[in-house]
Formats: C-alpha cells, structure tokens, sequence
C-alpha cells in the first residue's frame, strides 16, 4: 500500500514540454475518426451550408492533428484488458515525454471519454476511452473534453514518477494513503475506501479538470459581470440547473467536500477560484 504523502510535495504543474504533447496526444487521438468525418464531408444531401462548413471545418482540424501527430506517436494494435474491456489500440510516446496510452474505442458510452492509471505505484501507462458516436457528431466539443482527460491522466503519471503533486499539508487525509485506502482495516476486516473526489491524489488533478468545466458552463450560459456571482452559487451548494452531467457531478462533489471536510473545501475553493479569475 502506497505511502507517499510525507514526501511528495504541494507544487504542482505539469512542464511546459509534457503539457504541450498532452493535448497533441488528445488531438492524435481525435484525427483517429477522420475517416468518418470524410464520409460526412462527402455526404451533403439535406444538410445546410452551416452543416457543411462545420462538416468540412471538422475534417480539416483532424487532418492537421493527424499530420501534427504522426512525428510524436505511432499507434499499434493492442488487445490488452482494461477496465471496460480489450483495448484498440496502444499508442507511443516516440520521444518518450509522455507514457504509453491504451485507448479503448467504443459507440454508446454515456459521455464522450474517460480515462484512469493502472497503478500509481508502478506508473507504466494510462487507459483512455473514446466514444466514436460523439467525436463523429460533436468532433471540436469531444476534442475540448479529451485534452482536459488525457492531461489529468497524465498529471497521475507524473505525480508518481516525480513524487509531486498533493494538497497542503494540513488537510492531507488522516489514516489514509494518498488513493483514500485505509491505512487499517476496521473492526470486522474491511478496507475502507474514501470517495474519489477526496482522495488526496485527486486534489491537484480535480483542479484542473473543475476550471476546465466550469469555465466552459460560464462561457456558454452566464454574462462575463456575473461569473463570480455565478461561481459563489455553484461552490455554496445552491440549486443551479447547468444542462450538463459533468457539471451536476462536480456541483455534488462540492458541496459532499463542504460538509464532509471544510478544510479541504476552503482550500480547493481558493485554489479552484484562482485558476479560474487568473486572467481577470
């Protein structure tokens, strides 16, 4: 059982190299459904010239992703278990910035990716899934949505390889390994586990992922002047229809934080607040 928490230390970022190949692997990734995209470009029958631009547009941008991509990855066929099955695929870093990445492509998963780490204390690769159905339908919106997953993966993988990366030392969970495991097992022999959104390892990565959705709800639903208004309601637990599952996950996530762990909250909701007004 991993111990990590009296060495790794509070500063977290990923380098500015491993960053930036991230989201090309993301982008890689996506330029995997061009082929359909093609199909769609080739289809115009009933379609406004709207759709066929943006059909045309989507094609284009998998395309340069696929270009940008060849010289930084190679992707091979790979059969290996994860969580929701074979993976498609196995794709490598050429230059070794980044670890392997198992990529498992299905149709109908109920959003448009997902992804995890095998092991945190043998760091090899991460598993990321791909829905085929959303990157066909929605290619840009998917492509947003699998840059923020790949690079919360990959802050997993180097929060262990570096040993970096968790909360202050305060708020630190007690008598639990970074991942939330029980240090002892209770009374009757159980193993407890904390739930995901308090983990200590996820602290760091949450952050990221948070700002990225809800900056995206502001953006989309609440004039500029009242983003911090809007913000004070989502972090206080108050009823806010936001359209999305994603978003309604974090807002239940913050407010289990409020009343589960208000030290935690307090600082997750400066650091979250911070990276989302930095550029105000």
């Amino acid at each position: 059982m991993i111990k990590l928490k009296t060495i790794l230390n509070e500063a977290f970022e990923l380098p500015s190299e491993m960053d930036d190949q991230a989201e090309k692997l993301a982008k890689f990734i996506a330029s995997l459904f061009s082929k359909y995209l093609k199909e769609k470009v080739s289809n115009t029958k009933g379609k406004s010239n709207d759709e066929i631009v943006d059909n045309n547009e989507d094609y284009r941008l998998a395309t340069q992703y696929k270009n940008e991509g060849k010289s930084l990855f190679s992707a091979v066929k790979d059969n290996e278990p994860t969580d929701w099955g074979e993976a498609s695929l196995r794709i490598y870093s050429k230059n070794n910035i980044l670890p392997d990445t198992l990529l498992f492509i299905t149709n109908g998963y109920h959003s448009s990716n997902d992804g995890y780490m095998h092991s945190i204390e043998d760091p090899q690769e991460i598993v990321i899934l791909v829905n085929k159905d959303d990157f066909i339908k929605f290619f840009k919106k998917s492509t947003e949505e699998l840059i923020d997953t790949v690079k919360h993966e990959v802050r997993h993988w180097y929060q262990s390889t570096e040993v970096i990366g968790l909360p202050k030392t305060k708020i630190l969970g007690k008598d639990v390994d970074v991942t939330g495991t029980a240090l002892k097992p209770t009374f009757f022999g159980y193993v407890t586990k904390q739930p995901h959104h308090l983990q200590d390892i996820e602290f760091k990565t949450n952050l990221h992922t948070y700002t990225f959705h809800i900056k995206r709800y502001l953006n989309r639903n609440i004039p500029k002047s009242e983003w911090k208004k809007e913000f004070g309601d989502i972090i206080s637990g108050k009823p806010v229809y936001t359209g999305s599952q994603m978003m309604d996950t974090i807002l239940d996530n913050l407010e289990h934080m409020m009343k589960k762990d208000k030290p935690r909250w307090r600082q997750f909701v400066k650091e979250l607040y911070k990276l989302i007004f930095s550029n105000d």
